[in-house]
């Protein structure tokens, strides 16, 4: 199966929870490098445990 965002670069702005992080989370298993931004340090940390 092709992956839709494969070898695209994206940023992310509010990755931290919600909408950003599913943002985040699909892209990252579509295939794209992702930038992830969050202006929360805790946000970050949870969200990197999580990938």
């Amino acid at each position: 199966m092709e992956k839709k965002f494969e070898k695209m670069n994206v940023i992310v702005i509010g990755a931290g929870s919600g909408i950003g992080q599913a943002t985040t989370m699909r892209l990252l298993t579509e295939g794209a490098r992702v930038f992830a931004i969050d202006v929360s340090t805790e946000s970050h940390i949870n969200s990197i445990v999580n990938l």
